[in-house]
């Protein structure tokens, strides 16, 4: 699993620093009002970061990232526009998965 983020962010120096973290990502959220409640799908991720310094890696994890929400077919031009502009401060950190749980209502 790949995070991506940048470098002036506070989390870069909790990912930099700690040996296991721990992820979690909420979807599907519906308020039920009558009953006082949320229905959702979560699940927790527990792994190990690590920064990919190598640039081919760092280009190659975000374009998964543009196909994945934008499509197979995003401008690829505009993709290297924007990964140039913010090479700078972007990092990319890999989570090596250890163990996944989740946990959800019907959602409907």
């Amino acid at each position: 699993m790949y995070l991506h983020t940048s470098s002036k962010k506070k989390v870069v120096k909790y990912l930099q620093k700690n040996a296991s973290v721990s992820l979690n990502i909420v979807d599907a959220i519906k308020l039920d009002k009558d009953n006082f409640t949320l229905h959702y799908k979560s699940i927790i991720i527990h792994g190990k970061p690590k920064e990919i310094i190598d640039e081919v890696t760092k280009r190659k994890s975000m374009a998964l990232v543009c196909k994945k929400y934008i499509g197979e077919d995003y401008p690829i031009e505009h993709f290297q526009r924007t990964y140039k502009n913010t090479s700078e401060v972007l990092m990319v950190f890999e989570i090596s998965i250890e163990e996944i749980s989740g946990l959800g209502h019907k959602t409907e």
